[in-house]
């Protein structure tokens, strides 16, 4: 499969892997993407110097670090070669077994740059995606995600039957607001630096077209509306001048919409009426696996396509002119330059379709059926050599930050694959960490004799199928907590483990090899009350993840607490014999039962442990304290950097400035005994049992609203 990038400010055709199937996605054989100026090709520049060489997203990323104002996971998105895209239209070449909308074979349009880069073959949401009526209208249609970017700018401003609107800045966005705006019974004017394309607002529509560098501009505009001002003004490109120019001519009370997320310095014509400023994105934000239900979002993306197709296809929207020319993927360097020498507003990539490939199954790869392999795998297979090879299936943070870092340490580790359905931050992460494979399938893992042990750092809900299709081919298999994500998964994981306790396995529960936990273990270990410990996490809520872990199968509790169940295992060394839960019950969407829950374990010895897991504070209080009660005796801990003893030797007291949490231990250990020649699990099967078992039971009863259970 072709995909293009930008790579260090050149446009490259790279080969690249078929994306995977997701159950709620469609797979669709692209025929059209729609290519502009100033989203996509504006990031290439040819003038000499460092900062002139890098594309304009880039810059605002150096300019950012230069100021501070980048966090760690912002750096990590800056990829040297980007992916590009936006919109697009083709055929669906098979849909995910839970996709209702779509049928192999119909013709579509699809939204957003994260899910379609410019390939011959994407997979997308099935919301980020609208079927056509008629199909001679698919090369038109790859301008419908455009189209309905200027359509969520005009429902920003609420615009009404016979408002004056001013658009400043004709790129494709504002050219298709020109007609739009006219459409919905406004008197549009349009302003620009560039006379073609003031000449081609005129002939969609525009009441009146004006250059921007007429000096009498504001004059004229102010003659045109008899003196009242500009109802509405948008900013379509961002601009100084153009914001100048629009606080001037807007009315009193009038709206000036800035479209891209722009940050005008506001100079004294913006101070000397009121005037509202509205922010209008790209794209609404109402996509995705799963499309939001919030009553803001009465116009989603989805619904706004829709709207614009209908219009696209009947006609009443006219996007003809503004493809300037058709190219193909061999010609696409040339059509750059060509797009910007020649100003125009855009242009059409068109794939060959001769090799597009027809329907398949309409089955999730991610997904294994009933009808899984045969469990082949009776024995691991060994190291053929000192080195241990490995391959990762997942390019996450976790991966980036926690994974790759610590085994490009080790001097016996060399990772030699990396699996991940986003191909262009596989390709990015296997760049950074000479990486010489690179996969968007797991199954292509183990094809050949390419690896020794798999780290599976995917998403939470494929865990438990990814371990055992690794497991049944000899692998062994390191995986990002948690193990499971319900209890089907469980009894299959538990059961081959039992079948094949010689296979290494194990997951990375890596609290309890964090130096803190080494010594509190060490510390209680001959105590002769039971502990009595409490352990609080204190979680920042962001973009409602917790819905989204929800949705996916894997909730806070099943993702994130499950390593402080393992962390009470490990130092009382006793069983479970009963579960208290409480949950808080809201009705905001934002506040999901497992984000705010209250446990109690109670264990065989007499120990009680607590848990109190929360989104509602405020993350500089810190995100983990624990405390314990023993003989007399009590021991606090914060967020893995300080540790105090009440009771014990002044010795025990430990301040460290950067905190540690076990991972590098914990992989240190279990890569160790993979070489050896009788496998000693860091966590036995048995306690990775028992804590999935009470990870799932309390995630089930804070679902319910609360409860006990007794074991």
């Amino acid at each position: 499969m072709r995909q293009l990038f930008l790579d260090k400010s050149n446009l490259v055709v790279k080969e690249v892997a078929q994306p995977l199937l997701h159950e709620y996605s469609v797979l669709v054989a692209v025929h059209f993407a729609y290519i502009f100026e100033d989203t996509n090709l504006s990031d290439l520049d040819t003038r000499e110097g460092f900062l002139s060489n890098v594309p304009h997203k880039v810059k605002r990323v150096l300019e950012a670090v230069a100021s501070q104002a980048i966090s760690s996971k912002n750096k990590t998105m800056a990829h040297p070669h980007t992916a590009l895209g936006y919109s697009c239209s083709g055929r669906v070449i098979s849909v995910g077994k839970k996709v209702r909308k779509f049928a192999p074979g119909d013709y579509v349009s699809c939204i957003d740059p994260g899910y379609s880069p410019h390939t011959d073959l994407i997979c997308v949401p099935e919301q980020c995606v609208v079927k056509l009526s008629n199909k001679n209208k698919i090369k038109d249609a790859s301008l419908t995600t455009l189209a309905a970017c200027a359509l969520q700018a005009l429902r920003r401003a609420k615009i009404q039957i016979g408002e004056r609107v001013c658009i400043f800045g004709l790129d494709v966005i504002g050219l298709l607001m020109v007609q739009l705006a006219k459409l919905a019974g406004c008197t549009v004017i349009a302003i620009d630096t560039e006379k073609s394309r003031l000449e081609l607002a005129q002939k969609m529509g525009a009441h009146a077209t004006y250059d921007l560098n007429q000096e009498t501009i504001v004059r004229e505009l102010d003659l045109l509306t008899e003196r009242h001002g500009i109802d509405v003004s948008f900013i379509s490109a961002t601009s100084e001048a153009y914001f100048s120019y629009a606080a001037q001519v807007t009315r009193e009370k009038g709206k000036v919409v800035l479209l891209k997320g722009g940050s005008p310095h506001l100079d004294e014509h913006a101070w000397q009426k009121d005037i509202d400023i509205l922010l209008s994105n790209d794209i609404s934000g109402g996509h995705g696996f799963f499309e939001t239900s919030f009553s803001d979002m009465r116009w989603t993306d989805n619904r706004n396509m829709l709207a614009c197709l209908e219009l696209i296809e009947s006609g009443s929207l006219e996007v003809a002119p503004l493809v300037s020319h058709e190219v193909t993927i061999k010609t696409i360097k040339q059509a750059a330059q060509q797009l910007e020498e020649n100003s125009s507003v855009g242009l059409v990539l068109s794939y060959d379709q001769s090799t597009t490939p027809e329907t398949v199954c309409a089955v999730s790869p991610h997904i294994h059926s009933s009808s899984a392999p045969a469990e082949s795998a009776d024995t691991f297979i060994p190291a053929v050599s000192d080195v241990l090879r490995v391959g990762v299936v997942g390019a996450g943070e976790f991966c980036q930050e926690i994974v790759l870092p610590h085994l490009t340490k080790l001097k016996n580790v060399r990772v030699d694959a990396l699996v991940d359905i986003d191909v262009s931050r596989s390709n990015y992460v296997a760049k950074q960490y000479d990486i010489k494979n690179t996969f968007a399938k797991q199954e292509e893992l183990f094809s050949n004799n390419l690896i020794d042990v798999v780290i599976i750092s995917s998403s939470h809900t494929f865990h438990a199928d990814h371990a055992l299709r690794a497991l049944k081919e000899g692998k062994a298999v390191l995986l990002e907590k948690p193990m499971v994500t319900d209890f089907s998964q469980l009894q299959r994981v538990y059961s081959f483990l039992q079948k094949h306790p010689q296979i290494p396995f194990s997951v990375d529960y890596g609290l309890s090899f964090s130096p803190f936990a080494q010594k509190i273990k060490k510390a209680v270990a001959q105590r002769k009350t039971p502990l009595i410990a409490h352990y609080r996490i204190n979680r920042e809520l962001a973009n409602h993840d917790s819905r989204m872990q929800s949705n996916m199968g894997a909730g806070r509790i099943i993702g994130d607490a499950c390593q402080i169940i393992d962390l009470f295992c490990y130092l009382t060394d006793a069983q479970p014999v009963s579960i208290s839960v409480e949950a808080m019950h809201s009705s905001r969407d934002d506040i999901f039962p497992t984000d705010n829950v209250s446990t109690q374990i109670s264990f065989s010895d007499g120990s009680v442990c607590s848990l109190l897991y929360t989104t509602l504070g405020n993350v500089g209080m810190g995100a983990d304290r624990f405390e314990l009660f023993y003989d007399g005796k009590s021991i606090l801990m914060e967020d893995y950097m300080e540790l105090y003893g009440f009771g014990l030797s002044s010795r025990f007291n430990e301040t460290v400035t950067k905190p540690d949490r076990g991972h590098n231990a914990f992989f240190s250990y279990f890569l160790d005994a993979v070489q050896q020649d009788v496998y000693v699990p860091p966590i036995d099967i048995e306690r990775l049992h028992m804590v999935a078992e009470i990870t799932l039971l309390i995630d089930k009863l804070a679902c319910e609203g609360g409860g006990k259970k007794e074991m």
